[in-house]
C-alpha cells in the first residue's frame, strides 16, 4: 500500500535496512528548494516595493502619507532577507555536510521526543528558516533554527541526552525533551 509507513514506531527508521530512512542528501535538497523559493518571494516583493517607492505621488500631501518612504523601508528589508538567503545558498554544500553526524549541529537531523506529551519530531537543523517544514516519505521534517532557545540547546548534544529550557520568560515548567536520534 502506498501510504503505508514503513516506520510503525515513528523513530523514522527502517527496520528492513540498516540506519535511517530518510536520505539525508534528499532532506538537505528539499530544504534548499524551500530556500530558493524563499529568497525568490522576498526579492520579487522587494522589486514590488521598490516600484511602488519610485510609482508613488510626488512629495507627501500630508503629514500622514508617509506610503513612498515605507514602501522604500519595506523593499530594502525584503532585499536584505533575499541577500542574507542567497548567501546561505551560496555555502549550502559545504556549511550543510550529508554525511551522518553523532552530535546536533548545522545539517544534522534530529529526532526529538517531548518528555511531557510523548510527541515526536524531527528537525533539520539550519542557521534560519525555523518553522520551514518539508515532508518525507509522509514524515514532517522542520527546519530548526540554531539561534532559537531550542537550537542553542541541542547544539553538540547526543543521541539518548534530554535537555530542557523555558522557551519564555516567566515560563513555570521547562519544556523537556529526549534525543531519540541524530543523523
Amino acid at each position: 500500500m502506498a501510504n503505508e509507513r514503513l516506520d510503525h514506531e515513528g523513530t523514522g527508521l527502517d527496520n528492513n535496512r540498516q540506519g535511517s530512512r530518510f536520505n539525508k542528501s534528499e532532506v538537505k535538497e528539499k530544504f534548499k528548494q524551500r530556500l530558493v523559493q524563499m529568497k525568490d518571494s522576498y526579492l520579487k516583493t522587494a522589486d514590488d516595493a521598490s516600484f511602488m517607492a519610485r510609482e508613488a505621488d510626488g512629495p507627501m500631501q500630508s503629514r500622514y502619507d508617509t506610503t513612498k518612504t515605507e514602501q522604500a523601508w519595506l523593499a530594502n528589508a525584503l532585499g536584505g532577507m533575499g541577500e542574507n538567503v542567497d548567501r546561505i545558498l551560496s555555502d549550502w554544500d559545504t556549511t550543510f555536510p550529508s554525511e551522518i553526524s553523532d552530535k546536533a549541529r548545522l545539517g544534522a537531523l534530529v529526532f526529538l521526543e517531548d518528555l511531557e506529551y510523548g510527541d515526536r519530531y524531527w528537525f533539520y537543523m539550519m542557521p534560519l528558516a525555523g518553522g520551514m517544514t518539508i515532508e518525507i516519505e509522509g514524515e514532517s521534517i522542520r527546519g530548526l533554527s540554531v539561534e532559537s532557545i531550542l537550537g542553542k540547546n541541542l547544539l553538540g548534544k547526543e543521541k539518548g541526552q534530554k535537555i530542557e529550557y523555558r522557551a519564555h520568560e516567566g515560563d513555570e515548567e521547562p519544556q523537556r525533551f529526549k534525543i531519540l536520534d541524530v543523523l
